[in-house]
């Protein structure tokens, strides 16, 4: 749901680590991320980061800008996605090996005080396919060549917990996703709950979504976050 949540807390002493599990039902999916951010200047951040996916991986050199303690942060990546991809001309399999190029930005935005949080998420990505591509994840085939995609949440949330240092969030969200090769890859309404440090270095998300799309990935699903920020 809200990735990179901790990015508006304190700056640690570089180099500083950030993890993330994924793990969603509909359609089932499972992601691994990682970073390792050097402070280049107060503000601005950058390292390798990499992530793992059911038949993909991803490898990428990662900048993230902070402005006004949080309240826009702005992260970069140029990646690189090895992986086992499945033909347009072939959905079934078997999977092929493909090397993906891949751009991608991201704006985020907190408004937040002790009750309520009301946080935007803007990212834009795109990717080249040395082959049209059935993608099962998104139910939708891609051309090859250039795609260009983009997504925009909004979510508004409240906290019963106050000025405590372990915060709870009761959430509403929506998410759009579309590409301008295939048009909608997404249209969702959401809601959860997140713990905002679990632990001193754990917070967790617990998010229930529906997907109006008509296509598999139409319908409920659950999806489940914890970060990780020693």
């Amino acid at each position: 749901m809200i990735t990179l949540l901790l990015s508006g807390a304190a700056l640690a002493a570089s180099p500083h680590f950030e993890g993330t599990l994924g793990v969603k039902s509909n359609p089932v999916g499972l992601g691994l991320f990682g970073t390792v951010y050097w402070d280049a200047t107060e503000e601005l951040h950058v390292g390798p980061s990499g992530a793992v996916y059911f038949y993909w991986y991803e490898a990428a050199a990662a900048a993230r800008y902070t402005l006004l303690e949080g309240f826009v942060i702005g992260t970069f990546q140029a990646a690189a996605e090895p992986g086992a991809f499945l033909r347009a001309d072939d959905p079934r399999g078997p999977r092929r090996f493909s090397l993906r190029p891949l751009g991608r930005g991201r704006v985020e935005m907190n408004l937040r005080n002790d009750l309520l949080w009301l946080y935007s998420r803007s990212t834009g990505w795109t990717r080249n396919r040395a082959w049209a591509e059935y993608d099962p994840f998104r139910d939708q085939v891609f051309p090859e060549g250039w795609e260009l995609s983009g997504e925009q949440s909004v979510a508004l949330m409240a906290s019963p917990s106050g000025s405590a240092e372990r915060k709870v969030w009761l959430y509403v969200e929506t998410t759009l996703e579309a590409s301008a090769q295939v048009g909608w890859l997404d249209q969702m309404a959401r809601g959860g709950l997140i713990v905002e440090k679990l632990t001193p270095t754990i917070s967790i998300d617990l998010d229930l979504y529906y997907s109006f799309m008509d296509t598999a990935v139409g319908g409920p699903g659950v999806l489940a976050v914890v970060w990780w920020n020693p």
